[in-house]
């Protein structure tokens, strides 16, 4: 049972600039629910990568890497930061302050 669920894991990395870094926070590894429902694990190992972890649509693994829109990288960055209790951030620049807001 443990190796069929391993076998529909899809591993991905985003990739994106120092212009538009991710964020991480106390809580780097989150599982969160997307805006389309699905459950994906997400990781910032870095503030230019994010590791994702989640179930493959068609019964077969997958591994992928692509460069995440900035549109996109907000969005992540916004999921991690309502998740966490402390952000860390790369500078202390006030656009920061949007992720809070609902």
């Amino acid at each position: 049972m443990l190796s069929a669920y391993v076998d529909c894991l899809g591993l991905g990395v985003y990739l994106t600039t120092e212009e538009f870094p991710f964020i991480t926070s106390d809580e780097p590894s989150q599982l969160i629910k997307r805006v389309d429902g699905k459950l994906e694990h997400i990781f910032m190992a870095s503030p230019t990568m994010m590791i994702v972890v989640n179930r493959c649509v068609d019964g077969a693994g997958h591994l992928f890497t692509e460069k995440m829109k900035p549109k996109d990288v907000k969005k992540y960055n916004k999921y991690l930061a309502n998740g966490s209790s402390i952000v860390i951030l790369k500078s202390n620049d006030k656009k920061y302050e949007k992720l809070f807001r609902s």
